[in-house]
């Protein structure tokens, strides 16, 4: 698995010879805590003192994310380690699953989840205690008719390796194309999603919407009418970057 990783960290400490700095980042198998890859990263130091890290780099033999009901799902813990002035910092990055997903036809909705078509049982979730889940459905849809899961609710599906289709908050209504303040907003709520939650390995599929072309198309619409820059653009585009 190829990886991109780059972080910004302010210190107070001058990058000088008399100051040095050593910088890895660390990929830690979650169950058993050991360490399979140490990698050291580039480092420059702006005029602010800002540090910018970052590495390209494999790790070899990585196992992949998948639903509970598959296969052995693995989540690795990735850290940054860092000396600087002889003090030594660690930053936590978070946990992460890899996944690959492809469509097989760009003719239809076809998924391939790491090279495999699989069958998802699942169920439209509404808002609950996350504590409450069952390891039962492979795959939940966040419909867009609803408020967004809590930060908890995709934690806990990330452990329990429960698949996410996520739609945006949008649903049943003809949205305006124009407004500037409008799409502003639009773009603010998906970026702040994305912010939070686009690198969660649960997450597999982003819809734009809830049932607004299917609404229209049950009143008299041609499909091929129902074209939105708001789902088939803005939104679109702003998920191309996470």
């Amino acid at each position: 698995m190829q990886f991109q990783l780059m972080l910004h960290y302010k210190t107070a400490h001058p990058i000088s010879e008399a100051n040095s700095l050593a910088a890895h980042v660390i990929v830690f198998d979650e169950d058993n805590g050991e360490s399979v890859k140490r990698i050291s990263l580039h480092t420059m130091q702006d005029a602010s003192g800002l540090l910018h890290l970052n590495a390209q780099f494999v790790v070899p033999n990585i196992s992949a994310y998948w639903s509970h009901t598959y296969a052995q799902a693995k989540r690795y813990l990735i850290s940054i380690e860092f000396v600087i002035a002889n003090e030594l910092t660690h930053i936590k990055l978070g946990q992460f699953g890899f996944k690959r997903i492809t469509r097989f036809n760009p003719n239809n909705f076809l998924l391939s989840i790491n090279g495999d078509a699989l069958f998802l049982r699942g169920a439209c979730w509404s808002p609950l205690n996350s504590t409450s889940l069952l390891v039962v459905e492979e795959m939940l849809r966040v419909p867009g008719n609803m408020l967004y899961a809590s930060n908890a609710f995709y934690a806990i599906c990330d452990k329990l390796h429960i698949l996410i289709l996520q739609d945006f908050a949008f649903a049943n209504f003809d949205y305006p194309d124009s407004g500037e303040a409008f799409i502003a907003s639009i773009q603010q709520e998906a970026t702040t999603f994305l912010s939070k939650h686009s690198a969660r390995p649960c997450l597999i599929v982003l819809a734009g919407n809830s049932e607004v072309a299917q609404q229209a198309n049950t009143m008299g619409l041609n499909l091929d009418q129902l074209k939105k820059k708001i789902f088939d653009e803005y939104l679109a585009d702003i998920a191309a970057k996470f």
